[in-house]
């Protein structure tokens, strides 16, 4: 066994398109200066029976069997609760955008791009979170399932605080996007709706 790389940041500033010469490559790697990627073993990797052609997003660090349109750092820096897409096709606003299995990584860049920040740990990744799990995904879906196993109306006592403060962020939630949805739908000539 040998390393795949190592990466201590998504290089942010860094587009698909300034790595990559189409949807499918080649890229060159060297404009990721957050990352060290093991050459000899991706080429290895790319070599039939393994025929694992590809990296992450752009030529950043991804798994052999990870998904190619995000990185590791891409995904592990949205761990947090409450739990928030990991790939920007698995956002809500995706299917707007058309983004799909099928869309080319070149496309909509500026959501995707959004998905390779470099969030510093214990931050949280989105202003939907109320807390950061500092990377982990696993300590994001354990929150997740002890929440839905305390938190359930029928769950029995003692109730943590937790599910009080979780019921009073739902309610703004569900406030700000009720305001979103009021705000986006345009009037006569495309302008805002008056009251």
């Amino acid at each position: 066994m040998v390393p795949l790389g190592i990466q201590w940041g998504n290089n942010p500033k860094v587009t698909f398109a300034e790595t990559c010469s189409g949807a499918n490559g080649p890229c060159d790697y060297d404009k990721l200066t957050e990352q060290w990627i093991n050459r000899e073993a991706v080429k290895d990797l790319a070599t039939p029976p393994l025929s694992f052609d590809h990296l992450g997003f752009g030529g950043r660090l991804a798994g052999p069997v990870d998904n190619p349109k995000s990185s590791c750092m891409g995904c592990h820096q949205t761990a947090g609760f409450p739990v928030v897409p990991i790939l920007a096709e698995f956002a809500p606003n995706a299917a707007v955008l058309k983004l799909d299995a099928q869309a080319y990584p070149e496309v909509a860049q500026n959501l995707r791009m959004m998905y390779f920040g470099n969030v510093i740990g214990g931050s949280v990744f989105s202003d939907t979170q109320l807390y950061s799990t500092d990377y982990s995904l696993q300590l994001s879906m354990g929150l997740r399932n002890f929440v839905s196993l305390r938190c359930a109306k029928d769950a029995h006592p003692p109730r943590p605080s937790l599910c009080n403060q979780l019921a009073a962020w739902t309610t703004l939630q569900k406030s700000r996007i009720g305001s979103v949805s009021v705000f986006g739908t345009p009037g006569s000539n495309g302008g805002p709706i008056r009251d």
